[in-house]
């Protein structure tokens, strides 16, 4: 006798989509700390390009005119920040999917932990903005 089974297995699963990325990013010149960023543009690549040349604009009007911009931070649809210590001459940066708080306390936590400088300044702090479809109920069949 022939036995016909059929399992048919039944996922539900909510999940939340974002309508698109905003990407955010912020530079750092080595040297004296001056900050460029971006925010809210299509991808990682063009935030990067953006905040790059803010910082290098920003340094050009710093009358040390010394150092080189680097990224330190990307991230989308959330928050970032950037410390900066002024006695290693180092950046520090976090990013948080949580809060505009939270990636400011990070960064400046980070930096006065890693560089062991209590003075470390917060440079950067701000928010991508962010859309999300409401969450959806997938059904998958297998």
């Amino acid at each position: 006798m022939k036995y016909i089974v059929f399992i048919v297995c039944i996922l539900f699963f909510t999940t939340t989509s974002y309508a698109r990325d905003y990407w955010g990013a912020i530079a750092v010149n080595e040297t004296t700390g001056v900050v460029g960023n971006s925010r809210d543009l299509k991808d990682e690549r063009s935030a990067s390009r953006e905040a790059l040349r803010a910082c290098k604009n920003n340094s050009n009007n710093d009358k040390y005119k010394l150092g080189n911009c680097i990224i330190v931070v990307t991230f989308y649809n959330s928050c970032g920040g950037a410390a900066w210590s002024f006695k290693t001459k180092t950046a520090r940066a976090a990013q948080s999917n949580i809060s505009y708080q939270e990636a400011g306390s990070s960064a400046l936590a980070r930096c006065k932990s890693m560089e062991q400088d209590s003075a470390c300044k917060l440079v950067a702090q701000f928010c991508t903005k962010w859309e999300t479809i409401e969450s959806t109920t997938t059904t998958t069949w297998w």
